[in-house]
């Protein structure tokens, strides 16, 4: 990359989502964890975070980040997405940042300040999501105005690049690919460590945890479906550990739950925070990420820096992100899903080979990460 020239005390302004983070659950992890990292690094600059207090809350901040939460509207309001935008609007306007990053949240930004436009998928115009055809025309024809007025667009694949090269017609030069780096305090745990947990997790229980970056009814059924096929097979005290973030239909799938077969050995874990989540990974006999649609998920990156073995379904972004570092299902099934869950069972070598594929795989993508990139982006157009 090119020599930029150093912008001192810079103020930049990160909108990490509100409206469609909630109502389509828009993956947010990854962008929170480059700017943590990137501001940590970046110590003379002001950074100013702007979204739910969920995301925000789960995030230990350096000093030189300001977070600002977006209250839920009120329920009289009539547009949510209105709400949030003015919202946003007013914060924009109060604090006079250099320069916003964006990830798109279905409005359009018209902001007077450069923009970088953050995207990790296009999870918001997947019907396979429940994603209504009203909204996706909607959706689409306001990111295409974004994707025209942003300076730059990021992009966390090389799949996502091609969609929007192909699909939207931008430029090349326009995109430009950012490998996300996983946070260093994603690091294996000894024996020791990993019997604690467990312990106090599942009474010493070995355990499946599933992670997703969206949830809806007919996927948690999927898994609950997933696991009693591993169960009726294996005749164990393997747990499953379901971990639900951003979930709309909680209060729907405990319903479904209360009546499960086996919920005695499922355990459900809501909204926890990133350290809860870097404990559980850590001593996890696997992680199974049981989603079919092409959906960025930083928790694949995470389980591979701590060494835990991956099952997944082969969609392109898990292929990218994993490579051949994870189990994939023969087809798009819950039971091919669970097909795998028994090989990684009975075969306790093969655990060993998959946590050193995604050891490799890890090196492989981190000598492609670099912060300096997304650092450069954001000084170049300050101009």
């Amino acid at each position: 990359m090119q020599t930029i020239p150093l912008h001192t005390n810079m103020k930049l302004a990160i909108y990490t989502g509100g409206y469609l983070s909630e109502k389509f659950r828009v993956p947010l992890h990854t962008i929170c964890q480059q700017i943590k990292m990137l501001a940590g690094k970046e110590t003379n600059h002001q950074f100013i975070l702007i979204g739910e207090a969920l995301t925000m809350h789960q995030f230990e901040w350096p000093g030189n980040c300001t977070v600002i939460e977006l209250n839920k509207p009120p329920r009289f309001v009539l547009s949510k997405k209105n709400w949030h935008h003015r919202a946003v609007q007013q914060i924009i306007r109060r604090e006079k940042p250099d320069i916003m990053l964006a990830s798109f949240d279905g409005f359009y930004y018209r902001f007077a300040i450069p923009l970088l436009l953050w995207l990790n998928d296009l999870s918001f115009l997947e019907k396979e999501l429940g994603v209504k055809k009203r909204k996706i025309s909607g959706s689409k024809k306001l990111l295409q105005k974004n994707l025209a007025k942003a300076n730059a667009i990021i992009v966390t694949t090389h799949y996502l690049q091609s969609v929007l090269e192909q699909q939207m017609q931008i430029p090349t030069s326009k995109i430009h690919v950012i490998q996300p780096l996983v946070d260093a305090s994603f690091s294996p745990v000894d024996i020791n460590e990993k019997m604690k947990i467990k312990n106090e997790l599942t009474q010493h229980k070995e355990y499946f945890m599933v992670v997703a970056a969206y949830y809806n009814d007919a996927l948690l059924i999927d898994i609950l479906k997933t696991y009693s096929v591993f169960k009726k097979r294996q005749l164990s005290g393997m747990k499953l550990l379901l971990v639900l973030q951003n979930c709309e239909t909680i209060q729907s799938f405990k319903k479904i739950f209360s009546t499960y077969k086996y919920r005695n050995d499922v355990l459900l874990k809501i909204n926890p925070s990133v350290g809860d989540m870097q404990k559980w990974i850590s001593a996890a006999y696997g992680i199974v990420y049981p989603v079919q649609a092409e959906i960025h998920s930083p928790f694949l990156l995470e389980a591979m820096q701590m060494a835990v073995p991956l099952m997944a379904y082969p969609t392109t972004i898990n292929k990218e992100l994993a490579g051949a570092a994870a189990l994939y299902a023969d087809e798009m099934a819950y039971t091919a899903l669970a097909d795998k869950m028994m090989l990684l069972y009975k075969d306790e070598s093969l655990k060993a080979v998959q946590v050193q594929k995604g050891l490799e795989q890890l090196h492989k993508r981190q000598a492609e990460a670099d912060l300096s990139n997304l650092w450069g982006l954001l000084q170049h157009a300050v101009g």
